[in-house]
């Protein structure tokens, strides 16, 4: 942002009249406009709601291709820990 602020202030001086005022008002009250009127919340729940489904379709694919890799990491790790089990006599 900073560079784009001394490009404009160097080529049109002009529009750096209208340029700092937005930025002003994007830096320093919009967030807590949002806040206030809950637009920031629904976002986030907007967000948060979509990552969820992302990372779901990813861990079902990433299942079903590695579906014989899984199951043979747990058949060895339950060898492993019968093999570690203290033997009874």
């Amino acid at each position: 942002m900073l560079w784009l602020t001394l490009l404009i202030a160097l080529v049109a001086y002009k529009l750096l009249i209208y340029y700092v005022p937005l930025l002003l008002f994007l830096g320093l009250g919009l967030r807590p406009f949002l806040l206030k009127t809950g637009i920031y919340t629904v976002y986030q729940k907007f967000l948060s709601t979509r990552d969820e489904k992302t990372n779901k379709k990813l861990r079902k694919g990433y299942n079903k291709r590695n579906s014989q890799k899984v199951s043979d990491l747990h058949n060895k790790r339950e060898k492993m820990r019968k093999a570690l089990q203290p033997k009874e006599k």
